[in-house]
Order: C-alpha cells, then structure tokens, then sequence
C-alpha cells in the first residue's frame, strides 16, 4: 500500500512567525527516533491519536504557573524556583496588575530579603549588592539531550504552546507540528509525548541558510518538552515568616569564605538553609504550637570596603607586587595581608568603621522592614579575623574612646583655621565632567561618559583598561590618564596636609603636658614624643581606635574559629579578670573545631589553673560520634588495666617487704620505709609519664567529662563555660594535618555549629529543642521544676498491677523482696516504710524504668527471667516465675 501523498510539504508553508499545521488522517508526520527516509518504510499510513472523551483525566485544565529567578554560577545559569508562598503572591499580584487594579508591583520575597519588580521582571537583593536576577512566569519547560534539569521556555513562547495543547486537547486532534520562523519544531504526538527540535543552520552551495533537524548518524535528538511544574522541580513551601532572632554574620580574612570559593553571602544562604532545616526537625513541636519561628541571618562585609574604592589598598599593592607567581601573590595580598592590615592603626581604623557603620545599617533596614520584630533579640557572630574585629567592637561599646579628650583638644583648632580654608578650597575647585572634558578638548566623548551614567568621581577610580574599554583612543586616554593621577596625587597631598596639621597639634599638646610634667619633678630633660596607646598588662599595646557605636545591646556573640587569645598576648594582655565581661553583650561563646590551626583557647587566660577540656558540642543526631565513644572506651579500658597492674605490683610488693620486715631490725625498718617512699614516687612517675594521674580528666581525649553548669569561669559567659569544641569527623581522626585548611572553613556547613546557636538563641525565650522535652503527660522523677513522684503511691500501684497478673505472690522476707536487700539508690525512704510495702518489689533488668520513676498512669514492665539462674526460675502459684535474683543493681 503506498502512502497519499500529503497536502503540502514543510517547506512550502508561508514564512511566518509561528505556523501550526494540523495533520489530516493521511498526513505523516515522523517519529523522532526514525530517519528522515521513513515514510518509505512504512506499508500502512498513520493513524491519528484517538482520545477516549470519557476520560476524566483529558479534560483541559488550564496550566497552574509557578515563578522562577535565575542565577549564574561559574558562567552557567540555573533557573530555581520561588517558593510555594512566594510564587502564589507574585502571581495574585500579577492578575492584579493584569486587571489594572491599583497594586504595588514591588513585591517581597525569599524571607524579605529580595524585593521583586513584576513589571521589570527582576528580583533585587535588599541587604547587600549583587546583581539583578530575571524573573520568569513559567508554564512549560524543556530539557536537551546529555541535561538532567528541566528549563522554561519565554514566557511568549510557552503561551503559543499552551494555545496549542488547548485546541488539541479540546478538538481531540493531536499529531500537531509546530513550525517556528528560527527553524525550531515542536511536535505534539498525544498529551504525554511532546518533543521539542531544535534547528541547526547549514549553508548550502548558493550560501543560502537552511535548517535542519539532525544528530549522529542523521537521527533527530529532540528535546523533552513538559506542561507545568509537576515532576519538575521540588518546590520549598516557604520561610516562616515571623522572625524571632536576627544575627549578623562578619567574615574573615579574603573575599572568600571557603574552600569552595563562596563568598560571605552565599556561605551566610547555606547557613541560613541548614537553620531551617534544623528548625524542622529539632524544633517542630514549638513551631507547630507557634513558639518558634525562624532565626534570620544577615552578612556584613568590610572586604570591599578596605581593598576597592579609590582609598583602598589594591592601588598601593599593585604597583609594588612582583609579577611572578602572580596567583600566589593575589591571594597573599587579598587574603593573609588582611590580619597585617587590621594591626595597622590607620586600616584598623578603616575596617572597624566599615563593619560599624555597615551593622547599624542593616539593623535600621531590617526594622524598616520588620516593624513587629523585638529590637532586643539581636546578637553577632564572627568568624577568623572577623571575631576579632567584633571582640573589639563590643569591647568598646558603651564608653567614649580613650583618645576623646585628645580629639576634643585639638578640634578646636582644626575647625577655627585650616581645616575649614581646606574645605572651602575644595568646594571652590569641584567641577562637573563635562568642564574638565572641555578643558582638556575632549568634549566629543561626553556623550559617552553620560550614557555609562558616569560622573567625575567615577572618572577618577577608572584606569587605562576602563577607558579602553568604553572605546577610547590612545591620544584622549593619555590625557584622561594624566588628569586622573593629578587630580588623585591633589586629593591625597590634601588629606596629608590636613593630617599633619593634626599630628603637630597634638604634638605640641603633649610636649606641653611633658614639659609641666618634667617642671614638677624637677627634671627639664624631656626628649620623648607622646603617643597614644591602648595599655596591656605587659605595658605595651596597640594604638587606639575610635570603635563606632553600635545602635543596639546584642544577646550573645558567638566567635567561631577565633584568635581573640593569642591577639590579646601579642597586645600584651595575659590575663583576662574574671569579672571582665563585654559592656553591652551578656554571653560569649567561642566555637571551634579541634584541628582548626587557626583558632585559640579562651577560659586559659581568664584562669591559668583550669584543667577541664572545652565542652563537647553534641551531634546534632544526639550523643557522640563512634569513634568517639569507641576511642574513649579504649582509653578507659587501658587506664583501668593499668592501674590494676600497678596496684597488683604495689601489693606484692608490700607483702614482700613486710615480710621481710619480721625478720629485721629496726635500722633496717627505717631503710625500708625510704624505700617503700622511693617506690610510691617512682610508680607516680610512671603513671605521669603514661599520661594518667588517676584524675576524672583523663576519661574523656577531647571534652570535658564535668557539666558545664557546675563550673563557674569568670563573667565573660554570664559565669558559664566559654570555649565549645566539634567533633572531628572518622575521616578527619585519621590525619589531622590533612584536614587542618578545611576544618577552619567546616562552620558554615556544620550542623553542630548552627544547632548550639539555636538552642542558646531560643533558651532566651524558654524554648527547648524536641530532645529536651519531656514526652505529653509524662513526669521525670528528678529535676529543675520537675514534680517528685510519692513513692508509696508507687509502691502500692505495684502491687496492685502485679496482684493483677498473678494469683498469689509469695510472701516477702523483713529484708525485702525475696530475700533481697532493698536498693537505697530506687527507695532511697525504705527505712521508714513497712516492709510488707515492698511485697511486689523487684530488681529492673538493664534498660528498665524503676517502678519509682516510672510516670503516673503508666505500667511498669512485667519481671523476666533473663539473666537468672535455671535454679531460680521457678514458677510461682500464678504460672509466673519470680524475679531474677541478677539485674541492674549498684555495686558498693
């Protein structure tokens, strides 16, 4: 049978912007995977698909559209979904806006912190500068051959598909291709098989540009086309949207906070993502009832602020950088030479501003936008050199500087005369742009400056490659080169001048005060000049910074991977008193991971004799790490076993010596009491050489074994413990050297980390984790709060449950049940009750609850026979044997 020949080819079709023909019973249209010579091979026609109408599953149903925003990641860009409650506000927005109605179209998303424009199509970052991402209306996706995401098509694009599959869907008629003017085809089969090719330009011998559809081997690759967003990608529901606590989050040292290259604010997302997922699972509870919504976390970045503008310091270290190694020496200098920088009086100055200012920044912002937040729940965090810069800042909060009366003495004679003529020139000399271009006969490229909307100080920070760049030539460049170093050279010799004026100011100043000095002591000699320092215990110190004040008291600061000690021993700080604590910040915790090269020890310098080990911080899935447990069940076992081998030695030993001793005379005793004294010394040298001293430190390698409520060390943690330790991970144990760069970049992935700030956060408000709550209706036995249960309401309970399971109970000895002692450590009242209220007692085997911490209303466990002999096992008149004669009981 030979096919009819169809009614008009492809290629004869009008050329215009979007076709649609529609297959008739003898129009074929090829299958993807076949070749283009296929209809040749085919000895039947092609039958068009046939929808059964009774199916309620065919029924068109408009497409329900989600919002997406697209980022780019090492030049590739990925389009990620809004959440579930962002995406159903942009869209009610956009139906308003599409009636006309009188909305704002600047809608708020991603917890507040992006501000998203519908009509612009661009989502905006609020808190901090990144570019504009665009946003898109999407309702039909595709994905090429070799990709595993989906992608959404143009939003013109997915509405002529959705036009199309409404017609086949209503008219039952599928088999539709699709032709577009850029060559692209999208071919309908049914309501499930739609496949997308993509055209690929080939000139033919005349140079005209056709299109073809071809893969290997000439076989077509289409692309997998998808109607919504179902099975495409998994949709977040959203952020709560009470905020319960804000931190803000100072980096370290470089641009980069990682070993993945991510800056502050990424790193400071990723944070934000595992707090919300530790939120879910360790805070469900209090979330459901409404107690807890979610902690916000905001970066503050100084990095730019030091290093770019025209003031940085990028324009000093380039012109004196070698040129070899030149990635080495990049990051040297945009990395290391940061910690150099911060003990330069002038860029301490310099950062100590910028995280200052940049801090009462977003806190105004974050109220503006947040007028329902408690300003009080606020706190800060550090990282590296980052908590330092905050160790600092709060250090100084709540009272003036130490060098304000020096800037007051001198201030009256900088405002009167010089600085004030300064500033008067330097009103006199502004200029705009277009003046200097014409000055320099360069009036022709002001049309290009305004349309780079640059003005003459953005002129001033640009360099010879920036203005190649906007296209100009090599004579006007040279021009505009030389004005600019004039006019940088004009600006710095300005503020040199002002600052000498102040510096022989306050020269003067103390050479006066010396001299008074030097005249009441009767000593003329002076030949020292006066320096302002900030005084150590050792006498030395750094020179003093004017810290900027902070707009708020924070609740906590927490300092992770931080060299706050060994910063304040090179200041000359050696100790720090045990009632110091920050002027406006009431708790200080200092975080770090125990191969971390970078961090210090806090609780030393406060008390030189403290022995305890930093506080184990808990595995977010409870308890320790294995290998953990299993290294400090061996250390116990070969602490025990050498100690039992010591005393095994002192014993026979003494045994020997006494007798001996029987058998000789005084003078002799005497001998041997020195020896018996050389023996105890010589056996506690081996014990301090093998490393144990038979204390309870030694029973833990990295924490300490003590609660931390028990131990009070100074004011700096509100009297509790400072320093917290991770756990090193199995991998990590093996080399610690291998892992040592990593492990000071772990804390913003480490779930550990961000757990403890959030139970130290939430305790502010009496909210506990899941963990620590107690299960509903249930009573602990002991505890803060906790009611005690009556012991004989225990008891009695007891009988009553065992008299139920068991026809007669045997009599019980005076002693107790059985003939057993009662346990002090499950009756500690025992003496004052009847023995005959201990009828039914008995001994809990391993991982059973006592019957007197057991709760109200709850039956204990039944006895059992494991672990009794056969002999004891014998049945009593109810069929129940009595119970074990060994269980869990104290050793005394």
């Amino acid at each position: 049978m030979q096919l009819p020949q169809a009614t008009a080819a492809p290629s004869q079709l009008p050329a215009t912007q979007f076709q649609s023909v529609v297959s008739s019973p003898s129009t074929f249209v090829p299958p993807p995977s076949l070749p283009a010579a296929a209809p040749q091979q085919i000895n039947q026609p092609a039958r068009m698909y046939q929808a059964p109408f009774d199916d309620p599953l065919l029924i068109y149903r408009p497409v329900q559209p989600h919002w997406f925003y697209n980022t780019n990641v090492e030049n590739k860009v990925f389009w990620t979904p809004f959440s579930l409650v962002d995406s159903v506000c942009l869209e009610e927005t956009h139906q308003h806006l599409l009636r006309s109605e009188a909305v704002s179209g600047v809608i708020a998303t991603n917890g507040g912190r992006f501000d998203v424009d519908l009509e612009k199509r661009v989502r905006k970052s609020v808190y901090w500068s990144a570019i504009d991402n665009e946003i898109r209306r999407c309702t039909w996706f595709f994905r090429g051959e070799g990709e595993s995401r989906f992608l959404p098509y143009e939003e013109g694009f997915a509405a002529r598909l959705e036009d199309e599959y409404k017609t086949a869907m209503t008219t039952n008629a599928w088999n539709r291709r699709l032709e577009f003017a850029n060559g692209e085809v999208v071919v309908m089969h049914n309501h499930n098989v739609i496949v997308h090719f993509k055209a690929e330009a080939v000139a033919d011998v005349w140079g005209t540009s056709e299109f073809i559809h071809r893969g290997e081997h000439g076989v077509m690759r289409p692309r997998v086309v998808k109607r919504g967003v179902e099975d495409v990608e998994q949709i977040e529901d959203g952020e709560p949207s009470r905020v319960d606590h804000l931190v803000f989050i100072v980096h370290g040292i470089g641009s980069f906070c990682d070993l993945r290259f991510r800056d502050v604010i990424e790193c400071t997302e990723g944070l934000r993502l595992h707090s919300l997922a530790l939120m879910e699972t360790h805070f469900s509870e209090a979330s459901r009832l409404g107690a807890a919504g979610r902690v916000e976390f905001l970066p503050v970045q100084w990095h730019k602020s030091l290093h770019g503008g025209p003031e940085g310091v990028d324009r000093h270290l380039k012109s004196i950088t070698l040129p070899s190694i030149s990635k080495l020496r990049h990051y040297t200098n945009d990395t290391i030479l940061d910690v150099l920088f911060y003990t330069s009086p002038k860029y301490c100055q310099m950062i100590a501003e910028a995280v200052g200012l940049e801090v009462n920044k977003l806190y105004n912002l974050f109220l503006s936008r947040n007028p329902g937040f408690d300003s009080t729940k606020v706190s800060l965090a550090g990282h590296s050199l980052g908590s330092l810069i905050v160790f600092d800042l709060l250090a100084h909060q709540g009272a003036p500087s130490s060098n304000a009366e020096e800037e007051n003495a001198v201030a009256p004679d900088l405002e009167s005369g010089d600085i004030e003529e300064a500033i008067e020139s330097q009103v006199e000399k502004e200029e705009t742009l277009q003046e200097v271009l014409e000055d320099l006969g360069l009036v022709e490229y002001v049309q290009t400056f305004e349309k780079e909307q640059m003005d003459l100080d953005t002129l001033i920070m640009c360099n010879a490659d920036d203005l190649k760049d906007l296209g100009i030539p090599m004579g006007p460049r040279k021009k505009l080169l030389t004005f600019i170093q004039g006019r940088s050279e004009e600006k710095r010799a300005e503020a040199d001048a002002l600052k000498q004026r102040a510096q022989r100011q306050e020269h003067n100043r103390a050479k006066q005060e010396d001299d008074a000095n030097s005249a009441k002591s009767g000593d003329g000699r002076s030949n020292s000049v006066a320096a302002i320092y900030t005084i150590g215990q050792a006498g030395t110190g750094q020179l003093s910074v004017a810290y900027p004040q902070l707009q708020f008291n924070p609740c906590a600061f927490f300092a992770l991977g931080s060299p706050i000690s060994v910063f304040l021993t090179i200041r000359g700080e050696e100790k720090v008193c045990d009632d110091y604590k920050l002027p406006t910040c009431p708790a200080f915790f200092n975080i770090f991971h125990p191969f971390d090269p970078v961090a210090y020890r806090i609780e030393p310098m406060i008390n030189k004799n403290f022995y305890l080990k930093p506080v184990l911080i808990p595995h977010h899935k409870g308890r320790k790490r294995m290998h953990l447990e299993i290294k400090e069940s061996m250390s116990r076992i070969g602490n025990d076993i050498k100690q039992k081998l010591i005393d095994t030695f002192r014993s026979t030993w003494h045994s020997v010596a006494e007798f001996a001793r029987s058998h000789r005379s005084a003078q002799q005793e005497e001998i041997e009491e020195l020896q018996r004294a050389a023996l105890d010394m010589a056996m506690q040298d081996i014990k301090s050489d093998q490393g144990f001293d038979g204390s309870l430190e030694d029973m833990s390698d990295t924490s300490s074994i003590m609660n931390e409520e028990e131990v009070n060390i100074g004011q700096l943690n509100g009297g509790r413990r400072i320093d917290y330790v991770l756990q090193e991970k199995p991998m990590e144990s093996l080399n610690d050297y291998l892992f040592a760069l990593a492990s000071h970049a772990c804390y913003w992935d480490s779930e550990d980390t961000i757990l403890l700030v959030l139970k130290e956060l939430y305790s502010l408000q009496n909210v506990v984790p899941d963990a620590n709550r107690p299960p509903p209706g249930q009573e602990r036995l002991a505890g803060a709060g906790a009611p005690q249960v009556d012991l004989l309401q225990g008891v009695a309970h007891l009988q009553t449950v065992q008299a139920s399971m068991q026809n007669q109970l045997p009599a019980a000895p005076a002693g107790g049940a059985y003939g057993r002692p009662l346990m002090p450590q499950y009756f500690p009242n025992a003496s004052s009750i009847p023995a005959t209220q201990f009828a039914g007692s008995y001994t809990p085997h391993f991982g059973e609850v006592p019957p007197s911490q057991a709760p109200h209303g709850a039956e204990p466990p039944p006895p059992s026979s494991r672990g009794a002999p056969a002999s004891t096992a014998v049945p009593s008149a109810g069929g129940l044997p009595p119970p074990p004669l060994m269980g869990f009981q104290r050793k005394h």
